[in-house]
């Protein structure tokens, strides 16, 4: 017979049977009852409780219990007594657990108690106000069912009666998880039937003798595992949890404490009535359980929330496929695992089958204890999470026993456990209702409304799987119709701005407007607007001249001055797009940024001029040196040369692939982010701002623009005196700020010199370029409460920020680690997105991506990473729309502000720079010493982040590798900030199960002097000993030899703050950069 032409149903049915059949197959011998000298071992399960009790003696996660109210006549006595015959028939119910003093291996034995005999505590309400009455039966209720076990001298059952009226009892029955399971409650409610009937009629019941007790059947358990049999159900279980995954990323509300707890709560839900019959149809028609459908469902959801295709969640097994356990009180169950690959984009009725025989598969080997499992695998521990699994799925389906007393009427009372054994856990039960679910969570993870949302995602991946069994699963719903609508209002919203061609048309109306008021300052020196602008014409009007036209890159290679400004707005107001260079670039940078770009003339100063490569054939103008001769040109304005669509300026950031790219910026993504921005900030005009980071970043646009397009004064900050904080103090005194925008760790090294509040502006203070923490807003809200505080983000390629974040008065409802980057400014489009490019939920952590007026044309002279990074907009209306992946891992906050949560590629940021680690790498392999790297960025000490190099040298070397001149030559090539600070040499790069470099388990390296890099010289005097020690505390190295370099040991311009802090007044921070 064909097995392939049976029906589905046909199918299943048959598997069933094979598998009861290899289970009588692989019958063991009968279970009988210990020798009287046997150890009275516990089971695995029990172990595992004990240990567990151990560890957190006080922990009521593990009571089991129930809260009955009897209305009715009710003999206390035969309650009593039958509870007593329950207890003295199942010895488990008598046993305490400690450890044994005779074996003095430390493990546990379970004994009988020295006085078994069930208390029963009556507590008298009855004189209570009625609904005085109910509060306190809830409380005392509550209390006990929480009222944590001793097992080591406790009985494990306890039960307790409170008199609400003379015809009312409430029944408080809690159990030890040790001694009892979810079927051992079957076992004892007809027990109590058949014994509570017999006392109270004084014909006590006679039940059949138990063949055996639980702790015949834990030392069977032990005994048979010693057999093949365990090296059988290993075999089965080591494949299939091969390379398991050790943690689901399942995100949290808040993140994991330490020490995990088991603080919980529940939501109880019922699905659709008609969803609920089609959950069975569907299951007949496949050939599955509804279990089997159900636990499909459920994994789908956790796939589609953590985006991860490899899911494993515990699910509970009776454990009892043995006649000899059927009739027993005890801890049988044990926890099978259900591991699905999802990955592939299968049907649905193609992954139902794959659950199938994945988990009859799983049936056929579940006499393996999980703790046994635990115990052979040894996955890697954690105190915040349980081994293999952290969420359980259960399914009941057979019907409850209803406990009948005679004379009395019982009703089960809701009276919730607020614990819970695991992050999360769904238990589906079938009621005449349709089929009813229970989340149980942990509240120090999750908010009661972030399961009712995952409720509403469970219900549409439902009604989607049996609308279309034959749908793949990308094209599963998870949104609910509300939640969509809800995110197009987040997703942004249009705004009208004057229609314009490019920002320096803002520039000159605010010249014809205040052309008096000083535009710009810098050391002394100003212009005003109307200087400022004239010195622009005339540059323009020269640059023309040159051949100067619309999208024509020109270079920008001057120091912080005048002169850039002049620089910036003449290349603009010429047509051409401007290229900022910054000063500190090594000469082959400097070099290739301008062969990129094609440049055909370069802007720069007398002094700088002697730090350029050769050029070649681009013209060099000195804007100070030939200043005469471009003043010779007229000082008016000249026609707007340039359309929206033309370029504005090119911008590197760091490279992959070994090379920085150029960002490709249009005066409309420009225009619309400061308009935007000046809305935003909603200050008056005529304000003072304050730039102080490099002009080669879009950072400090916010600065310069946001002052010259209102009519504000600029105040540009030398790099002399930004790296020196007493300087920048005493400047901000004698000059107040009113806005100002920099990095969070800038900041935060500043105020660790002279404390916060010289440095914050009195109007607006804009952190942006890396995460914020909240440790710096609240220093800043103490130094200086009334400065309004706003955080921006943004990528380049959306061009300076597209999201921005005003920080409220009043703490935020939701925990974030880092301050929340916001909403999109003005017609930007910001799309929480997971690898399929599907709209991702509230909570749900996917990529970021940016879409609107603000998208870049892209990289230049580089159409394949623009079109990997720069993609087709499925939600654009206009034609041609497009969206930039920004590669950061972020979700929705339940207020619609966007939380950042990491980088989902190697892209770290130092100091506010964007840095691609590939770059370094590909540079590092270049050398032919190297034979294999990887580039980490370390946190070793929190705040303190350092770039590392881990180098396998080539076998072919036998010698030790001296980095000294890797990091020269490096330094050649990249600027400071990217050169690493560290090399550690090692045999091979660690990889992962995918085999990716894992950067989790790179060693900790040892910071400071490159070994053979140089001969150790000692401090010959006072003062040098002075010096090296305080490089060596603030380096976090052993020893600095005189002739070493602050930066070759690590340092960098905010650790060179705090030496120079250090060693007192006759230091700044340029004589390390020069000495």
């Amino acid at each position: 017979m064909n097995i392939s032409n049976l029906s589905d149903t046909k199918q299943a049915l048959l598997a069933q049977r094979l598998q009861k059949a290899r289970a009588k197959e692989n019958k063991p011998q009968a279970i009988g009852q210990r020798p009287e000298d046997a150890r009275t071992s516990l089971s695995f399960s029990q172990r595992r409780l004990w240990f567990l009790s151990q560890w957190q003696p006080d922990n009521p996660a593990y009571n089991i219990r129930s809260v009955l109210r009897l209305v009715g006549h009710l003999n206390v006595d035969a309650l009593h007594q039958a509870f007593n015959e329950i207890m003295h028939r199942h010895k488990v119910l008598q046993m305490i657990y400690k450890a044994s003093d005779a074996s003095g291996d430390g493990e546990p034995i379970q004994t009988i108690h020295p006085n078994p005999s069930l208390d029963l505590q009556v507590t008298d309400l009855s004189m209570m106000p009625a609904d005085e009455r109910e509060k306190e039966l809830r409380r005392l209720a509550t209390e006990e069912i929480h009222r944590p076990f001793d097992i080591a001298t406790e009985l494990p059952i306890r039960i307790s009666l409170l008199q609400l009226a003379a015809r009312e009892h409430v029944l408080i029955l809690t159990i030890h998880h040790i001694a009892t399971d979810d079927w051992s409650w079957r076992i004892l409610i007809d027990e109590l039937m058949v014994y509570y009937r017999g006392f109270s009629e004084d014909q006590p019941a006679l039940l059949p003798d138990l063949p055996i007790q639980y702790a015949d059947f834990a030392h069977w358990q032990r005994h048979w595992l010693q057999e093949n049999v365990l090296d059988k159900q290993l075999h089965y279980w080591k494949k299939q949890l091969h390379n398991v995954p050790t943690v689901m990323d399942l995100p949290t509300d808040r993140p994991h404490p330490p020490l995990r707890t088991h603080a919980g709560a529940h939501h109880t839900f019922y699905l659709p009535h008609p969803l609920s019959q089609s959950v069975q149809e569907l299951s007949q028609q496949v050939g599955i359980t509804p279990f089997m459908l159900l636990l499909t469902a459920f994994q789908l959801l956790l796939q589609r929330y953590t985006g991860q295709d490899d899911i494993v969640i515990g699910s509970p097994i009776a454990g009892r496929n043995r006649s000899e356990v059927e009739g027993l009180i005890g801890f049988f169950v044990n926890t099978l695992l259900f591991r699905t690959n999802l990955s592939g984009n299968p049907r649905v009725c193609d992954l139902l089958h794959r659950v199938r025989d994945m988990t009859l598969e799983a049936y056929d080997h579940q006499d393996l204890p999980f703790e046994k499992l635990v115990e052979e695998l040894q996955p890697e521990r954690s105190l915040s999470h349980t081994p293999l699994f952290q969420v359980l799925f259960n399914y009941h389906n057979a019907p409850r026993t209803t406990l009948m007393l005679p004379d009395l009427r019982v009703e089960g009372m809701n009276i919730e456990s607020n614990t819970a054994k695991f992050d999360l856990s769904l238990a589906v039960v079938e009621t005449d209702r349709g089929i009813r679910g229970t989340l149980t969570y942990n509240v120090d993870l999750f908010n009661l409304d972030t399961m009712q949302r995952m409720v509403g995602h469970f219900t549409t991946l439902l009604e989607g799987m049996v609308a279309d069994p034959n749908q793949h699963l990308s094209d599963l719903p998870l949104l609910t119709p509300f939640e969509t609508e809800q995110l197009k209002e987040w997703q942004g919203s249009d705004v009208a701005y004057p229609q314009l061609a490019c920002v320096h048309e803002m520039f000159e109306a605010q010249v014809a407007k205040t052309p008096t008021n000083t535009a710009v300052t810098f050391e002394g020196q100003s212009y005003t607007y109307q200087e400022l602008n004239q010195r622009a014409n005339q540059l323009a009007h020269h640059l023309q001249k040159l051949g100067v036209k619309p999208d024509m890159r020109i270079g920008l290679f001057v120091e912080r001055s005048l002169d850039i400004l002049v620089g910036m707005l003449g290349i603009l107001k010429a047509g051409g797009a401007y290229v900022p260079i910054d000063p500190i670039y090594p000469p082959d940078r400097i070099r290739f940024m301008l062969e990129d770009v094609q440049a055909q003339i370069l802007l720069t100063q007398a002094d700088l001029s002697p730090n350029l490569p050769d050029l070649g054939s681009i013209e060099i103008i000195c804007l100070d040196r030939d200043w005469s001769t471009i003043a010779q040109n007229s000082g008016e304005n000249l026609p707007i040369m340039v359309d929206p669509a033309n370029l504005m300026y090119l911008l590197f950031t760091s490279g992959s692939t070994g090379q920085p790219k150029g960002v490709a910026v249009e005066h409309r993504n420009f225009l619309n982010y400061i308009q935007g921005l000046l809305r935003r900030l909603d200050v008056p005009s005529g304000l003072s701002y304050a730039i102080v980071s490099t002009f080669a970043a879009d950072l400090g646009a916010t600065n310069v623009f946001g002052a010259l397009c209102s009519g504000g004064q600029l105040h540009i900050i030398s790099y002399e005196r930004a790296a020196d904080p007493p300087a920048l103090a005493d400047y901000f005194r004698r000059h107040p700020i009113d806005v100002m925008k920099l990095v969070p760790s800038h900041f935060e090294a500043l105020q660790a010199f002279a404390g916060s509040e010289p440095y914050i502006p009195h109007e607006r203070l804009i952190f942006a370029g890396e995460a914020c923490p909240w440790e710096t807003i609240a220093q800043v809200r103490d130094a200086r409460p009334d400065c309004v505080i706003q955080n921006h983000y943004g990528p380049t390629e959306t061009v300076v920020s597209a999201l921005n974040f005003p920080l409220p008065d009043a703490p935020l409802e939701s925990h974030t680690t880092t301050v929340p980057l916001g909403r999109p400014f003005g017609n930007v489009r910001a799309y929480i997105l997971d690898a399929q490019m599907r709209l991702l939920p509230i909570g749900v952590p996917g990529e970021l991506y940016l879409g609107g007026p603000g998208v870049s044309r892209g990289y230049l002279n580089r159409p394949a990473r623009t079109a990997q990074s720069f993609v087709p907009d499925p939600w654009g209306e206009e034609a041609g729309a497009r969206l930039y992946r920004t590669g950061d891992r972020v979700r929705y906050l339940p207020d619609g502000n966007i939380e950042f949560l990491g980088r989902l590629d190697h892209q770290v940021k130092i100091r506010g720079y964007r840095v691609e680690l590939g770059e370094i790498e590909a540079l590092i392999i270049e050398n032919a010493a190297v034979q294999d790297v990887a580039v980490s960025l370390r946190e070793d000490s929190p705040g303190d982040k350092r770039l590392v190099a881990y180098i396998v040298p080539n076998a072919d070397d036998t010698k030790e590798m001296n980095f000294a001149p890797l990091r020269d030559a490096l330094r050649e090539r990249l600027p400071d900030y990217m050169v690493p600070t560290a090399f550690v040499s090692l045999e091979k790069i660690p990889l992962n199960p995918n085999g990716k470099v894992d950067r989790n388990v790179l060693p900790v390296p040892e910071y400071g002097r490159l070994g053979s890099a140089a001969e150790f010289v000692a401090p010959r005097n006072p003062s040098e000993v002075n010096i090296a020690t305080i490089w060596a505390e603030i380096l976090e190295i052993e020893q600095v030899s005189i002739d070493d370099n602050f930066f070759d040991l690590g340092g960098e311009s905010f650790k060179a703050i705090r030496v120079v802090r250090q060693i007192g007044e006759g230091v700044s921070v340029m004589d390390l950069f020069k000495y």
